[in-house]
């Protein structure tokens, strides 16, 4: 991959992680009721659900999507009714306290699988890694060495 086309992809997938969607709201109301610290839990889970989503995308799972699109119909739809689902118990769910002591915290194991559940859901990642993560891969070349 020549240096102009990994610098594109780093601004791609930068500005991708400003834009403000779900998972960039998680982290930041995270770190706004309990501390920069805890919220980084959130934020940890969020990237290894990226690495899957990236393992996905470079073994070829893009493919698999285009051959069976009932499937992958099915899986944006499951992630629509989970990112629902979140919305719906947060909206429901206790005012947050805007005292942040650190103890009020949730349990760390929490936060962390909310971050994974939240952005393996979610249909964005779908974008981004299966449609446009695969334009900056060059199939000609040895895929560990990109």
């Amino acid at each position: 991959m020549s240096l102009e086309v990994w610098f594109a992809l780093v601004v791609v997938f930068f500005n991708g992680g400003l834009l403000p969607g779900p998972a960039v709201m998680l982290v930041l109301s995270s770190a706004f009721q309990h501390g920069f610290r805890t919220a980084m839990l959130a934020a940890l889970g969020v990237a290894s659900a990226n690495v899957f989503w990236l393992l996905l995308a470079v073994s070829g799972a893009a493919t698999l999507a285009l051959q069976f699109p009932k499937g992958f119909l099915g899986l944006k739809v499951l992630g629509l009714l989970v990112i629902i689902y979140m919305a719906v118990t947060s909206m429901r769910g206790p005012l947050p306290n805007v005292e942040t002591d650190g103890q009020s915290a949730p349990p760390r194991r929490r936060l962390y699988t909310k971050g994974f559940t939240l952005q393996i859901s979610s249909p964005l990642p779908l974008i981004y890694f299966g449609i446009i993560l695969p334009t900056f891969v060059d199939t000609s070349r040895d895929i560990w060495t990109q």
